[in-house]
């Protein structure tokens, strides 16, 4: 078992209150997921929390992703847009991200990113390191690379 799906299981069984997962509503507000193949040799994967009242990926949105994926970080996009997401902006995601989910608006960012981890699971053994990031973060302003590697 891999360290990250041990920390993921540490994690989740910490969400536990006594036998009923607190969590457990936002597994359940799933309205469309998609799965694709990642990169290989990504080192990370990123849930990037995303909201929007219009329904669209902003092209802020799409740079961010852009810069996240070109320091060799796989991204699930997880939209709690809901009913109000745009099919139409799924192709601004083409060959920028893993995957995506589209979901009801509840349970904030981090049910965004609770719901991105229950959904691709089975991929986390593929990376080393797990990201979380939401649309309410404009930039990146320098280099990607170097605040990364200041990170590690």
């Amino acid at each position: 078992m891999s360290k990250i799906r041990k920390k993921f299981k540490k994690v989740t069984n910490r969400v536990k209150a006594a036998t009923i997962d607190v969590l457990s509503n936002y597994r359940k507000n799933i309205i469309e997921s998609n799965l694709q193949q990642g990169v290989q040799g990504a080192e990370a994967i990123c849930f990037f929390a995303h909201f929007s009242e219009d329904g669209l990926i902003h092209d802020y949105v799409i740079n961010l992703i852009a810069e996240i994926q070109s320091v060799g970080c796989d991204v699930v996009l997880v939209s709690s847009c809901g009913k109000n997401f745009k099919r139409s902006e799924l192709h601004k995601l083409d060959g920028k991200v893993l995957g995506y989910v589209i979901r009801e608006n509840f349970g904030y960012d981090f049910g965004s990113w609770k719901t991105g981890l229950d959904n691709y699971s089975q991929a986390l053994d593929d990376y080393n390191s797990i990201w979380f990031c939401n649309d309410s973060v404009y930039g990146p302003f320098h280099d990607l690379k170097l605040v990364i590697d200041q990170a590690k």
